[in-house]
């Protein structure tokens, strides 16, 4: 899927929105991205709706939301640990405690901590894994 192909889609998303006026979002993605009609013809999956198409997506990835796997993380033993390594690393500075930054890094930590506590349950594998975020 291209670009163009995801801002045909939110383009059609955000024109069907009925509480809010997002005629400059449409008019901005549309010159950002050089939308044309050849573009709707060649890249645009329409009437499929974005949301469809999300769901269907998240749902073939199996897919949990960052507060899902903040909870799973935090049901693991090492997780504490994990997070101090990273925390002393430097992973947080300058970053606000429950800023969308903030969240957005303690996502990433949170699903590399779940893809290698998958692999391995050692509490010193997890730490030297945490060098490397």
């Amino acid at each position: 899927m291209s670009n163009k192909s995801v801002a045909l889609s939110v383009v059609a998303w955000l024109e069907n929105q009925k509480d809010g006026d997002y005629e400059d979002a449409v008019k901005s993605i549309q010159a950002g991205f050089d939308l044309n009609e050849s573009d709707f013809l060649e890249k645009s999956y329409y009437p499929a709706e974005l949301s469809s198409i999300f769901e269907a997506g998240v749902e073939k990835l199996s897919l949990k939301t960052a507060g899902d796997n903040l909870k799973d993380a935090q049901s693991d033993e090492n997780f504490d640990a994990f997070v101090s390594a990273v925390t002393e690393k430097g992973f947080f500075k300058n970053v606000k405690e429950g800023s969308m930054d903030y969240l957005q890094r303690q996502a990433k930590l949170t699903r590399k901590f779940l893809d290698k506590s998958r692999t391995t349950s050692d509490a010193s594998s997890l730490e030297a894994c945490a060098e490397g975020t």
